[in-house]
Order: structure tokens, then C-alpha cells, then sequence
């Protein structure tokens, strides 16, 4: 049975809001108002510090097909400061070629959208589908964040006036903790999931910092600086994880853009489902046409049609995988078959209706092909 209130609740309200907890907490709320699903106090452990380290928030959002799940994963990270101002300090962006400025973090045990999304021409559409939504979360920055600092106000009278006298660098040090959180968290989930996973999904990962407190852009490119309030911030991250050389894209905002960012999200999710289901038609609209497509799913359908051949074309002697190959050429497409049967062996299993019916099930299961093939000999060159 619940007490009374007591009677102290406001200050202990007012203390508490004086942490981040309470941020957090709206945080999350925005995000489950709006149809995520919420993880929070999950920790991990630290793979070089040995250290435990918590992930203030998950939020995720799923999209589901017929033949797979879209999943979008947003990591929050929430920082409250009373008494320092959030400073960016930025200038205008250079070209250079080692240095990716719509970075994508993703992870696939689909076949199909994992070829796909190596291909760089593809990863700069997908994102430019992305951006073109949700511009808040996915363009690329205009300005460059060369550094960061958390200034320190030093107000007049000793403290006495709320007019500031001037300010002093308080060094970086929550930016820091924030950012290699937020990095190190998503190669945490990165990592994991290809562990626990069956059913065919794609994640896609996006870093987000809610820090309460004043945030300030100084533009060093003005002549003396300029400096502005701002809500957000994107932020290009550069960092070495695991021995591996890692570009990310964190969103800094205020809680006042809390609303609109947790909009711009599900924007994104709704384009990146719409994106990845088309993508995968793609794939399959050119895998049998496409040799390099082909290969992809070559290692599936070859040792079932290794087994449907040994089996039911037992003419043809014991087949394995690696005895199996897929073509498409002037004659049509071809199972081809390493076998030192004779050429009436071949043509005996090509009429038998039980080993076609089982391999057009093969095609159709793995390739999503219903047309014409014949089994032939292949040759090694």
C-alpha cells in the first residue's frame, strides 16, 4: 500500500533534477510516446579498460516484411551541466578524401542487402535517402567541429552579480566521456548481434547526446569568432575501436529539440524500411544475370543441389557443394556439375522430374528464380 506524500517531495524532486537522471527519463518518455521500444541502465564492459560502462538509453523501432526485419537503433547519451555553457568551436569544411562525412554503421545476416551495402555507390544512396527525410539526423555537417570545451562562467562581484565577467575552459571532459560512450556502445551492439540472431534482419545504428545546458557555436572562420546559441550540433567522430579505424555521426541537441529529433527518427526508419525492402528487390531483380550477385548465394543453393543431385541422380555419383556451379550463359542457365559421368547420366537427370522439381524448389527458395535451366558438365579451366 503506497503512503502518503511526504511532505519534502518537492525538494527532493528539486535535488534530483539537479543530476541527469531526470533528462533521461524525458528522453526516453519522447521516444516510447512515440512508438520505440526503451533499454535502459544496460551496461557493458569495457574491451580495453576492463571497465563498466552504462549506456544511458536504447531506443529501438522494427519494421517488418515478409522476408525480413528492418531495425532502427538509436544510443542516447544525456549530459546536464548548471553552470557551463556547451561550446562547439567550428570552421568551414575542407574536402578530404579520408575523412567520411555521412558515415553508416549497420549490421545484416541478410545475404543480399549485406553484398549490397558494400558497394559504396549504394551506402551513399541509401544515405542520401536518409538525409533527405530526416536532414536533421542524416545530412552531411556544413560546418567541421575541430574541438570542443565546457566553459566556465566567472560572474562580476565575486560571485555576487548574475552578469558575466568573463569565462574560463573547463576542458572537454564530459564531450569526451559522451562521445567514446556512444562509439564504444555501438561496437558493443554491433558485435553482439550476430551471436544471438536467426530470423533475417538489418540494424541501423544512429548516436544521439541530449545535453542540457546552454550550447554555444563559436564560428572561427569570422574575424574575431562569432558565437551563437544553438540546439543542435552534428558532429563527425574519428576514433580507433577494436584496431579499427571508425567514422560516426553524433547528433548533439538540446532537450528542447527533443520532440523534433524523436520525429526525425521514426522519418528515417519509415525511409530506411522503404530503402532496404527495395534495395533487396534490387539484388534479386539482377542476382541471376549478375555473375558477382550469383556468387553470393552460390554457396546455399550449391550444397542443396549437391544433396538433391547425390540423392535423387545417383547416376550422376556422390556430388559435393564445391562440385556445383551456377551459370547464365548464351545457352541459358546452367547447373553445372564437376562429374566424371557420362554425358547420358547428365541427360537422364535432366529429364527425371523429381530432381528438376527438387532444384526449381532450390531456385526458387535461394534465388527467387521459377525459369528454365538444365543441368550440365562443368569444365575446370
Amino acid at each position: 500500500m503506497a503512503s502518503a506524500p511526504r511532505k519534502d517531495s518537492q525538494l527532493i524532486a528539486d535535488a534530483l533534477e539537479r543530476t541527469g537522471f531526470p533528462l533521461e527519463h524525458r528522453t526516453g518518455r519522447a521516444f516510447q510516446d512515440a512508438g520505440w521500444t526503451l533499454f535502459t541502465n544496460k551496461y557493458y564492459v569495457d574491451n580495453v579498460s576492463g571497465d563498466a560502462r552504462e549506456i544511458d538509453l536504447i531506443a529501438y523501432k522494427v519494421s517488418e516484411s515478409k522476408e525480413f526485419s528492418v531495425v532502427s537503433g538509436v544510443i542516447v547519451s544525456c549530459k546536464k551541466t548548471t553552470d557551463r555553457k556547451w561550446t562547439f568551436l567550428t570552421r568551414q569544411i575542407t574536402k578530404n578524401p579520408n575523412k567520411n562525412l555521412a558515415p553508416l554503421h549497420y549490421w545484416s545476416n541478410i545475404a543480399s542487402l549485406s553484398y549490397m551495402l558494400e558497394k559504396h555507390d549504394e551506402q551513399r544512396a541509401y544515405q542520401a535517402s536518409l538525409s533527405k527525410v530526416a536532414p536533421l539526423l542524416w545530412e552531411a555537417p556544413k560546418r567541421e567541429v575541430f574541438a570542443t570545451q565546457e566553459l566556465v562562467p566567472i560572474y562580476k562581484g565575486n560571485g555576487t552579480s548574475t552578469e558575466v565577467a568573463s569565462y574560463n575552459p573547463g576542458n572537454d571532459s564530459a564531450f569526451f566521456a559522451s562521445i567514446v560512450t556512444l562509439m564504444k556502445s555501438q561496437a558493443y551492439e554491433l558485435n553482439r548481434l550476430g551471436d544471438r540472431l536467426n530470423r533475417p534482419r538489418v540494424y541501423v545504428f544512429s548516436l544521439l547526446s541530449v545535453m542540457e545546458g546552454d550550447m554555444i557555436e563559436v564560428d572561427y572562420d569570422a574575424e574575431p569568432p562569432v558565437a551563437r546559441d544553438i540546439d543542435r550540433q552534428p558532429y563527425i567522430a574519428h576514433y580507433i575501436i577494436n584496431r579499427n579505424e571508425q567514422f560516426s555521426r553524433i547528433n548533439f541537441v538540446s532537450p528542447e529539440a527533443i520532440e523534433e529529433v524523436v520525429a526525425a527518427c521514426g522519418e528515417a526508419h519509415s525511409a530506411s524500411a522503404k530503402h532496404l525492402n527495395e534495395l533487396h528487390s534490387k539484388f534479386y531483380s539482377e542476382v541471376i544475370s549478375d555473375s558477382a550477385k550469383r556468387k553470393v548465394l552460390l554457396p546455399v543453393f550449391a550444397k542443396r543441389a549437391a544433396m538433391v543431385l547425390s540423392i535423387w541422380a545417383d547416376q550422376l555419383g556422390k556430388i559435393a557443394a564445391d562440385e556445383v556451379d551456377l551459370l547464365n550463359n548464351s545457352d541459358g542457365v546452367e547447373v553445372a556439375v564437376f562429374t566424371d559421368a557420362p554425358d547420358s547420366a547428365i541427360d537422364e537427370a535432366n529429364q527425371d522430374e523429381r530432381v528438376r522439381a527438387r532444384l526449381a524448389k532450390a531456385f526458387l527458395d535461394i534465388y527467387k528464380y521459377s525459369g528454365p535451366f538444365r543441368i550440365g558438365r562443368d569444365v575446370p579451366f
